[in-house]
């Protein structure tokens, strides 16, 4: 009898450690652990200090992805709005990715905070009640562009080494010069609506004092019954100069 106890507390001693260990592989596995979370934060401070002696970089933040098994250490800069970007480590704290050229150097951030500024101001319009039509959507973007000497003299868009970074820019330049509002709006499909839709939408926009450079426009009619023929007009980045005309 005290021989089957003993196999008995073996057996459920086993079973326990299988089962903390299946747990442990549970919480490692979507969760992270805290000895890979050390060194991922160790790892990034060692590369702040090589390679960004004389700036504020800190560290604000350290996540873990079980879909790619890396921890996402995210830096920022008390002093540059601009001036934040991304590490991936592996379980062992060794850098796997890093977002700085792309993010801060090649201005991704500015680009990202410029088309966010802008868009708001957009929307402020677009999506209140004194734009009094149905849309499918209704959006816009800023347009940037990498700078070569083929497109040189490209209209339309800002180009990439024209920002500054943490630069403060008009909103109404910005519009003016890259500016492109997107828009669907279902309504009768006729050419005379389509420009009464257009004039209407420049006319909302200008009197929230919001400058455009062109407009990618739909004008569809709901056809629930026979989709495939459903009638609409498409325009792709026409001029907003154009739209009085």
């Amino acid at each position: 009898m005290n021989k089957r106890k003993k196999i008995l507390k073996i057996a459920a001693a086993i079973t326990s450690f299988v089962l903390i260990g299946a747990v442990l592989f549970f919480v490692n596995a979507f969760f992270g652990n805290p000895v890979s979370y050390f060194l991922a934060g160790y790892s990034v401070n060692q590369y702040i200090e090589e390679n960004h002696p004389d700036s504020d970089f800190e560290i604000d933040g350290i996540s873990y992805f079980f879909d790619s098994t890396k921890y996402s250490v995210k830096i920022i800069s008390p002093s540059s709005k601009d001036s934040h970007f991304i590490i991936k480590t592996d379980f062992f704290g060794q850098i796997q990715y890093n977002s700085y050229e792309t993010d801060v150097l090649k201005m991704e951030n500015t680009k990202e905070r410029i088309n966010g500024e802008y868009c708001e101001l957009v929307s402020s319009v677009l999506a209140s009640p004194v734009f009094a039509y149905e849309t499918g959507f209704a959006y816009s973007k800023v347009n940037f562009y990498e700078d070569d000497s083929v497109t040189s003299d490209k209209t339309g868009v800002i180009f990439s080494d024209e920002l500054i970074l943490d630069k403060a820019y008009d909103m109404k330049y910005v519009g003016s010069k890259a500016g492109c509002v997107i828009l669907e709006v279902y309504d009768e499909v006729t050419v005379e609506n389509a420009a009464e839709i257009l004039k209407k939408t420049k006319l909302l926009l200008s009197a929230a004092d919001i400058t455009f450079n062109s407009i990618e426009f739909i004008l569809r009619e709901r056809c629930i019954d026979d989709p495939i023929n459903e009638k609409y007009i498409r325009i792709d980045e026409f001029p907003e100069a154009f739209i009085d005309s």
